[in-house]
This record gives C-alpha cells, sequence and structure tokens, in this order.
C-alpha cells in the first residue's frame, strides 16, 4: 500500500494510475484493482472535487490518499474489499476503519435520497451529512457529479456546516439544565431550528432554549418570522425561573 499511497499523493494520481494499468501492474498486484471506465470515471471525479475543495481554502485538509482509495474500490463488495485490504496489508484496525466508511457513504447516500424525496428541512441534511468524514463526503460528490446529491454535499461543505448557535452551554447552566444528555439535546435543537431559519440571532435561540429547558410549548417561536423586533430587543438575563 506504502507505493500506491505515493502515488495517490502525487499531481496527478490517475495518469499514475493509467501508466501501471497500461504495463498490467495495477493487475499483478490484484486483479480487482485493475481499471474499468466506471473506476476511471469516479477517479476522474475525485481529481476534479479535490481540486475544487483546494480552492477553498478550507480546514481540514482531506486525507487525499483514502479518496483516491475509495475510487480505486469502486464497485467492490464487502468481501471483495476484505481481499483488497488483506492483499495490501492494511491491519485489521485500518481495513475496519476504511469498510466502515464505505458502508457509511452508503447509508448517508441512501439518507439524503430519502430526504430529497420528502423535501425535508435543511437541519435534516445538515444531521445527515455531519457525522461523515470529509473523506467521505467528498467521495459522495465524485460517485453523484451530475445529481443534485453532489448539489447538497457541496452546500454542506461550504455552509452549512460552518453554521455555530449563540446559545452556550453556560446559558443552559444558568437556565438551570444540568450537565448531561440534556446540553448535547437542546443545544441540537437550537441549531437546527438556526439551519432551518427559524431562530436566527442569540434572543431567539436564547428564548428557544428557555422553552426546552423548562419543558414548554416551542411552536409559538418555530411558526412565528424569525429575525424580526425580537432580535433588536436587549438580551434578557438567562435564568431559570425558578
Amino acid at each position: 500500500m506504502h507505493e500506491l499511497r505515493i502515488i495517490f499523493e502525487e499531481k496527478t494520481p490517475l495518469s499514475c494510475l493509467r501508466r501501471m494499468q497500461d504495463y498490467k501492474l495495477l493487475a499483478a498486484v490484484h486483479p480487482l484493482l485493475a481499471l474499468t471506465p466506471s473506476k476511471e470515471a469516479v477517479l476522474l471525479e475525485v481529481e476534479n472535487v479535490v481540486n475544487w475543495y483546494r480552492l477553498l481554502y478550507i480546514e481540514p485538509q482531506p486525507q487525499v490518499w483514502l479518496l483516491y482509495f475509495l475510487a480505486l474500490c469502486t464497485g467492490l463488495d464487502p468481501e471483495q474489499f476484505a481481499i483488497i485490504a488483506r492483499r495490501l496489508n492494511f491491519s485489521k484496525r485500518v481495513a475496519g476503519d476504511i469498510a466502515a466508511l464505505r458502508q457509511q457513504i452508503r447509508d448517508t447516500a441512501q439518507g439524503i435520497f430519502n430526504w430529497e424525496y420528502h423535501k425535508g428541512p435543511l437541519s435534516e441534511l445538515y444531521f445527515l451529512l455531519e457525522p461523515l468524514p470529509l473523506e467521505g463526503a467528498l467521495y459522495l460528490m465524485a460517485r453523484n457529479p451530475r445529481e443534485p446529491l453532489q448539489k447538497y454535499v457541496s452546500m454542506h461543505l461550504t455552509t452549512l456546516r460552518h453554521k455555530r448557535v449563540e446559545v452556550t452551554g453556560n446559558d443552559l447552566k444558568k437556565l438551570g439544565v444540568e450537565a448531561g444528555p440534556r446540553y448535547a439535546d437542546i443545544l441540537h435543537r437550537v441549531l437546527g431550528a438556526a439551519i432551518d431559519g427559524q431562530a436566527v440571532c442569540r434572543a431567539e435561540q436564547l428564548e428557544l432554549a428557555r422553552r426546552l429547558a423548562r419543558g414548554e410549548p416551542i411552536a409559538p417561536i418555530l411558526e412565528r418570522p424569525a429575525g424580526g423586533e425580537r432580535c433588536q430587543l436587549p438580551e434578557e438575563p438567562a435564568s431559570s425561573g425558578s
């Protein structure tokens, strides 16, 4: 794998792989690694996606070798991938991690198709993609170059994943919320409302957190126009109301 990894980190890995294909070197490593038209298409899209992402100057940068390796394994079922992992002397941990990533990519793609079908909110798209490592997200784009899915992943990478809420754990503490799972649950729901444009400023987010902490209905907040006069008012001190 060391030699392949060096190739994957070259400026033009696909050209190197094509030369290896011409000399039958990929098939010599294992016949399952031989280039096919479909693999070449994905490898070319990986090259395009990597170049696109680099031009964004966003951190972190992906492990490029992993992206190209995923592309080279395009079309392999789990058993075939396990054969390649053993042939390349991957440790059990690395092989397991990559196999899990391949499954996560498939599950995420299916989740996005379902989200698109039922026209879900943007926050649902965010929470679908947020657990997926950067390499998985970029590979999804490469595998779906002419589908809306690429647009959705691009939107997540450039916009959605940078969304932050203005409510903190300290605010929840002042509201009387005990540290623990409820912290994460409340912040999760506030973030979702922020992404969906239902709580766009700190005042609205704090009010939503306050209602969630007290177990009060939140529909009145989510159903009214966001970013109105409420956002212009002086901030009310967070309190538990006790």
